[in-house]
């Protein structure tokens, strides 16, 4: 009798304990759901403070400074420091938001045979008045010189604005060699990649990368992220720096497509919004996108627009 009485409201707590666990069950799904992949791990990603007027920008963010699809300066540089090179670049997009990103380079680009002996780039994002800049930089070939930016003169600084460390191999190497870029003169390809696809390339050398096909390139350490961090560099008049390493390789139509994560982004605090990389003010130099031979567009937000959707 008493378990007659009993059983029923015991039966009744324990069908209500499974409904809250399914329940529970289904909101953590939608959860994971709704976050989406994990951000990077927390080695891969450098935390450090930034200077006053510059944003280090946070994991959920660190893709932003690539939308959308902005002509960025590319740095590259072999290990120590040494044989820095510049090319402008404009076939990149991010591909999550936790920044990783997709940027395709013709396989005979001298930075190309740079990151294949050291796989960290720079990328320094461009606004209006670097337009000659680009171009100038577009135009030659880091062939033979030993510090392509030091040559064409182009204003340096560390990811993020802080002041180069000094590399006295580099400097003397650029020295030697500056005078060397006037012999280099041959058209680099500009942002787009693809005008000097009839230039003959220098078959004298094998590319280390296979011109088919994909390559995962290994781990890096913590002590080869802090010798990128030291070694890398950024144009100063950029808005917005990425540094970041090269995680694989697949050669396909001529060109290497690279997916790189991002080890550090930055961005001039009067161009972001906590959220976006904008002009925060109208009379800001806008943001640079590339429209193909040697024309560029000016990217402005849209004032007053309707929010977009989620």
């Amino acid at each position: 009798a008493i378990r007659s009485v009993i059983m029923p409201s015991v039966s009744g707590v324990q069908r209500r304990q499974k409904q809250q666990q399914r329940q529970q069950k289904k909101a953590e799904a939608a959860d994971t759901e709704l976050s989406g992949p994990p951000p990077p791990s927390a080695s891969s990603v450098l935390h450090e403070p930034a200077l006053d007027g510059v944003v280090h920008l946070a994991a959920p963010h660190l893709s932003r400074p690539l939308y959308a699809n902005p002509v960025c300066f590319l740095g590259t540089w072999q290990a120590g420091g040494c044989q820095r090179n510049l090319m402008t670049i404009s076939w990149l997009t991010a591909i999550d938001n936790d920044g990783h990103f997709l940027c395709s380079m013709n396989q005979r680009r001298h930075s190309a045979r740079n990151l294949a002996s050291n796989p960290f780039l720079v990328l320094s994002v461009a606004c209006a008045g670097l337009e000659s800049l680009l171009c100038k930089v577009g135009g030659c070939s880091g062939r033979g010189v030993a510090d392509k930016p030091r040559a064409l003169d182009v204003p340096l600084c560390q990811p993020g604005w802080r002041p180069l460390q000094p590399n006295a191999a580099a400097d003397a190497d650029a020295d030697l060699d500056a005078a060397s870029a006037a012999l280099s003169l041959e058209d680099d390809g500009g942002p787009h990649q693809a005008s000097n696809a009839a230039r003959p390339s220098s078959s004298h050398e094998e590319h280390p990368w296979p011109a088919e096909g994909l390559v995962e390139l290994p781990a890096v350490t913590d002590a080869d992220l802090e010798r990128a961090r030291m070694s890398a560099f950024a144009v100063a008049p950029g808005v917005a720096h990425v540094l970041a390493r090269v995680t694989s390789v697949r050669g396909i139509h001529g060109h290497f497509l690279l997916v790189c994560e991002t080890i550090g982004a930055y961005a001039r605090s009067e161009y972001w919004s906590g959220k976006t990389l904008e002009p925060q003010h109208d009379d800001l130099p806008p943001i640079l996108s590339f429209v193909g031979s040697q024309k560029f567009n000016h990217s402005v937000p849209a004032r007053g627009a309707s929010p977009a959707p989620p």
